[in-house]
């Protein structure tokens, strides 16, 4: 073993005398030549990311500038003999959250360009919440195979050292989610005694915002009337969707389903949900308990002759929800013998209307399988906390877009307010004013309009909550034999499932 001390990439040694080192790796690799040579290997030219960031607060602090930590981290790079390949800044970001711009791109990067190393001056640079981190290190760079180092830390991932940190890190990360997730039900449970809604989007019928909470919107609330009153008039419930398709220029989607939901909702009385139990709630209702319960008369009665309709023919559990990626066709049970599969109608040959492609190559499902393999994907719902999340993380932009057009909403108002101000100082004239505001106003207008849509479309996607609740209802009907409100309830969590060559993609309503 060598003793001694670094100094300027020499080590002093008590027994071989000097040796000169190369460059300072914290895990070099030694070997022996010559008599009194020590020479110090490290692995040469590996990739390094950098990344760097300041808030807002912090840009004044002494250290934390993006200078300073781009230059540190350079010089730390060079005498470690790695290859600077991107750098990463963002300044007057906070570390509490991961919406930031280049932490963003460094992450779609990681995928592309395929770094060694993601290096950064602190740990906290990276986040200041250790969940977020180790999310990052464990989840992101290391399912990649990219090392994370911190300088001023000596945190470093390939090292036994820095996974033996990590493991720090997991208990203390593990322990601020729990803190988290208290915090959170303090804060739910205490809305809901106060009887708030506990969603941040409003339902059809009403307007939302954190100060007033819900408020009633009378042309979205005349249509929960509507779909109401022909309910206890037993009017069948697709044609109530199809009336409201045609009737109501809204962007919502309109289903058996979704007719449902609204019928269930004690939201519409009056009430908030909160742990599965409704308790009266601050906002106004729409309809009168009377016209409710009329509604769960009919809802009561529909299910009665489900239950006796699954006992003489029963559906299959993912009828017209399986479609084929090739010719569009959707998926019927078939069986030969004792196997029994889901199959397209091009390839089953059984109608010839049907037919779209008689050469379609998709493959049949087991349909045992098929169902198994759905259900423990709704079942995810509830037992895997990060599925939702991540599945809402991949869906199809809606917040982005929703995000994109606030952001140039917030642009407008910014430009117009600017306009007013110089107007107020004498440093323009009315005339200018009116000129540039009356182009800004149709813009805000328009833009309004744009925003209305991606709310109400966002609207109809099915909450963390619901979907816990839908899951275990799932269950419960399939374990029991009832097939056709099984299938009617997982209608409501999946859009559709499409199959290919390959394999089997479930489009979720969130």
């Amino acid at each position: 073993m060598v003793h001694g001390c670094c100094y300027n990439r020499y080590i002093y040694s008590s027994v071989l005398g000097i040796a000169k080192i190369d460059y300072i790796s914290p895990v070099p690799r030694m070997t022996v030549s010559g008599e009194n040579c020590i020479k110090m290997e490290i692995a040469m030219d590996k990739a390094v990311f950098i990344y760097t960031r300041v808030s807002t607060r912090e840009q004044a602090d002494e250290g934390y500038s993006l200078g300073e930590q781009e230059e540190r981290l350079k010089k730390y790079s060079e005498a470690m003999g790695w290859k600077v390949t991107g750098i990463y800044t963002d300044p007057g970001y906070s570390g509490s959250n991961m919406e930031r711009p280049a932490l963003q791109q460094m992450l779609s990067d990681i995928s592309k360009k395929h770094p060694d190393i993601v290096l950064v001056d602190k740990l906290d640079r990276l986040s200041r919440s250790q969940y977020d981190t180790l999310y990052l290190i464990k989840k992101v760079f290391a399912a990649a195979g990219v090392s994370f180092v911190s300088r001023a830390e000596a945190f470093d991932t390939s090292t036994a050292f820095g996974r033996a940190m990590l493991g720090i890190l997991s208990t203390f990360a593990e322990l601020e989610r729990e803190r988290i997730k208290e915090r959170m039900m303090e804060g739910r449970q205490g809305r809901a005694k106060d009887g708030l809604y506990m969603g941040s989007q409003a339902p059809l019928g009403y307007d939302y915002s954190p100060e007033d909470g819900l408020t009633i919107n009378e042309n979205e609330a005349g249509i929960v009337r509507f779909i109401f009153e022909q309910a206890a008039q037993r009017r069948p419930f697709t044609c109530i969707a199809e009336d409201c398709a045609n009737m109501y220029d809204i962007d919502f989607f309109w289903s058996l389903a979704s007719i449902t939901r609204i019928l269930n909702s004690k939201l519409y009385i009056g009430q908030v949900l909160f742990c599965g139990k409704w308790t009266q709630g601050k906002h106004a209702p729409i309809i009168s308990e009377e016209t409710f319960e009329k509604a769960q008369e009919v809802l009561s009665e529909r299910k009665e002759n489900f239950s006796k309709f699954t006992g003489k023919k029963t559906k299959n559990l993912l009828s017209g929800l399986i479609y084929c990626e090739y010719c569009k066709t959707r998926f019927h049970k078939i069986q030969t013998g004792k196997y029994i599969y889901y199959v397209c109608y091009s390839r089953s040959r059984v109608k010839g209307s049907m037919i779209v492609n008689r050469d379609c190559s998709a493959k049949r499902l087991n349909l045992r399988k098929t169902d198994a393999l759905v259900l423990e994907q709704i079942k995810r719902i509830r037992t895997d906390v990060a599925f939702y999340d991540s599945i809402k993380q991949a869906a199809d932009g809606t917040d982005q877009a929703l995000a994109n057009l606030e952001k140039k909403m917030a642009s407008i108002n910014t430009r117009i307010n600017r306009l007013i101000s110089l107007y107020s100082l004498e440093q323009i004239d009315i005339e200018q004013v009116k000129a540039q505001i009356d182009p800004l106003s149709a813009q805000k207008k328009e833009l309004q309009k744009k925003l209305d849509a991606a709310e109400s479309k966002k609207n109809d996607y099915v909450k963390r909550e619901d979907a816990v609740t839908l899951s275990q209802a799932v269950e419960e009907a399939y374990n029991s034999g009832n097939i056709n409100e099984a299938r009617a309830l997982i209608s409501q969590l999946i859009k559709y499932i499409s199959v290919n060559a390959d394999s089997i993609s479930i489009h979720w309503r969130f």
